[in-house]
């Protein structure tokens, strides 16, 4: 765009969004946009992208989940909560490494992502089920079959399918299955309100 090679690009160099935006992105008001002005756009677009990409963001693997895994708390990645041929019906369980003489409560962390995208590890939900491991709680993040996979209610049903499996398993956890709570965001909360 900058045609003239000066380093900055007036509304004359401008073309499309950048011509249309020019004078929202002209902080300065001086008829051209330097390098401070293209830099503050691009970390603005960076930011907005972000948040629009939500659960999209790149998630993390078994490997690193594991290794940057807080010493007093134990996971166990990519249980397969229900049988059949679904990649998607697997759950990270995450706990504390100490012991409790009584049966823990659990929380269930369902991503959002309006039905078509997200995973178990993405944004807070990891980070959740860590920060409340380290308070005393046994917690799930459950993947489920996205709308592409399978039309609704399939993904109702493997969230009702992960809470069963978390209530069968509560002995082998040392979960109280009568003291199981629920987060979401976004579909999540739609999902764990069913």
């Amino acid at each position: 765009m900058d045609k003239n090679s000066d380093g900055k690009i007036t509304s004359t160099e401008a073309t499309g969004l950048m011509k249309k935006n020019f004078n929202r992105v002209d902080t300065n008001k001086d008829g051209s946009l330097d390098k401070n002005e293209l830099i503050q756009l691009a970390n603005r677009l960076r930011r907005n992208n972000q948040n629009q990409q939500g659960n999209k963001r790149r998630y993390i693997s078994t490997e690193e989940l594991l290794k940057s895994a807080p010493k007093d708390v134990m996971i166990e990645p990519d249980i397969t909560y229900r049988k059949g041929k679904s990649e998607a019906w697997k759950l990270d369980l995450v706990m504390p490494k100490a012991k409790s003489k009584e049966p823990r409560a659990a929380i269930v962390f369902v991503h959002g992502g309006g039905w078509r995208s997200g995973d178990k590890r993405a944004g807070y939900f990891m980070r959740g089920a860590i920060e409340y491991a380290q308070k005393g709680y046994v917690c799930i993040t459950v993947n489920y079959r996205l709308i592409a996979e399978a039309p609704m209610p399939a993904s109702i049903e493997d969230v009702k399918c992960a809470v069963r499996w978390l209530r069968a398993n509560a002995k082998k956890y040392n979960v109280n299955p009568k003291r199981i709570g629920a987060y979401g965001n976004s579909a999540g909360a739609h999902l764990v309100c069913m």
